[in-house]
């Protein structure tokens, strides 16, 4: 506003190219931009043609589109393929939206209830009234914004509702494990705040007398709400004071909240406090017993209790349930280390390097591995591995036959049999599209690979009747 022939060298972009960088929903600055461009258009393009202004306004937001298009692109590039979003059931996400933006907008004038974690389950049907209050909100909400957008006197207001309902787009359409979370709507909040700000100053410009009585009332309102935001702010800070003071808070506000229940165990656990860490995990598994990462923390827990055959046992849970997270590799192969099983652990470290190799705890587990049993070339051969993956797979060991030739991968990329053999594991667990592509990876590298074509087809088949 101060230097506006600086706009040019769109230096405005800058803060939201870094926070693209930290947060990828940052991106939605470009949108928000463009819509302040059209609701308060710069001076010099008034009385121009139709033509003319669009044209002036399309080479005015080009920019922030190209730049926040060309930094998510980067952080595409360099997010692990191995990231999942987490929903289960992506339509049972976006029907709960709906009413989790009603609850979004609520919470900012009646701020009760907050948790950094809710335990709001998605929707199963549209038949739940909770979806039909919100669809009705949400509808009525966009109408006013757009009502108010139009005539200038409301300008200020309906930007500022529009902004709200944008800013939560990449929340509400990608979906995410949790359907609802506090952080994410730090940023929608100050569409809220320009809206509040845009209508308490339309009251206040308009030509009305008022009293004094009625100034020294507004006054005293205003104050006491300043304070009483002061006062809540001090209050939730304490909250945000460390992680056991938080995740403690989810406990109490989301006692259905798998996750908040596996966290607190976490700080419980790095305390040495295995009891009660044990507690809480096996509360969180009765409610998420399909969660790889609570399952080896269940298994961290156990085994430091000298519980080591029931730990081993939530190790490959986990990895059958998450055959291609890293951490379900990582972990599982510590625990063999401290178990004086160096040659296992390779294996397994062998595995999370391929699915991310800039792992830096397996890095330095492999290295503990290499010091601890030295690495001998002779007796590490893709075929060997290739071998071991087959006879685990014979034993219906399907993640550890996976772990086997992705460890034969690692020492020779271009391996049809191996990517073969993990799209035949990947069937067993009923993971049909990671099948599949491994088995097009196989074909790829070996095009007349008749049981690679097999595998494929069996997988295509099975992902259609079973929508996975």
């Amino acid at each position: 506003l101060a230097f506006p022939r600086v706009r040019r060298s769109c230096l405005y972009t800058v803060p939201a190219a870094i926070a693209i960088l930290a947060k990828p929903t940052a991106a939605i600055f470009a949108v928000l931009f463009a819509i302040h461009r059209l609701l308060f258009p710069a001076e010099t393009i008034t009385g121009r043609t139709i033509g003319r202004r669009a044209l002036v306004y399309f080479a005015g937001i080009g920019p922030s589109f190209l730049i926040c298009g060309a930094m998510l692109l980067l952080v595409q590039h360099m997010t692990p393929h191995t990231w999942v979003a987490g929903a289960a059931n992506a339509r049972n996400y976006l029907i709960t939206q709906p009413y989790v933006i009603f609850q979004y907008f609520t919470t900012f004038f009646w701020p009760t209830g907050l948790s950094a974690d809710y335990d709001l389950n998605p929707f199963a049907t549209t038949d739940d009234p909770r979806f039909w209050a919100g669809f009705v909100f949400v509808i009525l909400f966009a109408v006013c914004a757009v009502v108010a957008a139009v005539f200038k006197k409301t300008h200020v207001i309906g930007f500022g509702l529009i902004w709200f309902l944008i800013a939560l787009l990449p929340t509400s359409l990608l979906p995410l494990a949790e359907v609802m979370n506090d952080h994410r709507i730090f940023l929608p909040y100050v569409g809220l705040v320009i809206a509040v700000a845009g209508a308490v100053s339309l009251l206040i410009n308009r030509r009305v007398a008022y009293s004094l009585p009625a100034k020294i009332a507004a006054l005293c309102a205003l104050a006491l709400f300043l304070c009483a935001n002061g006062y809540a702010t001090f209050q939730r800070n304490k909250v945000w004071k460390s992680e056991e003071t938080l995740w403690h808070d989810v406990v109490l506000k989301s006692p259905r909240n798998g996750r908040g229940l596996m966290n607190y165990g976490n700080t419980l656990m790095v305390k040495g406090d295995f009891a009660g860490a044990l507690d809480y995990y096996h509360r969180a598994q009765q409610l998420t017993p399909q969660y790889s990462f609570l399952l080896i923390n269940l298994a961290i827990a156990e085994d430091a209790t000298k519980q080591s055959a029931t730990a081993e046992e939530h190790f490959k849970e986990a990895l059958r349930l998450a055959p291609a997270s890293p951490d379900s590799y990582t972990y599982y192969a510590r625990y063999l280390l401290s178990h004086s099983r160096a040659e296992e652990a390779r294996l397994f470290l062998r595995s999370a390097l391929e699915l991310s190799s800039t792992d830096l705890t397996a890095r330095e587990l492999m290295a503990q591995t290499d010091a601890q049993a030295p690495a001998y070339s002779t007796g590490e051969t893709p075929e060997s591995y290739l071998a071991l993956s087959l006879q685990y797979y014979r034993e219906a060991r399907y993640a550890e036959s996976i772990a086997a030739c992705r460890a034969a991968l690692a020492l020779r990329s271009n391996y049809p049999e191996a990517w073969n053999n993990i799209g035949a594991a990947y069937n067993k667990l009923g993971r049909y599209e990671e099948a599949a592509a491994a088995c097009e990876e196989a074909l790829r590298l070996k095009p007349d690979f008749e049981l690679a074509r097999n595998n494929l087809q069996y997988a295509r088949e099975m992902a259609k009747t079973s929508g996975k």
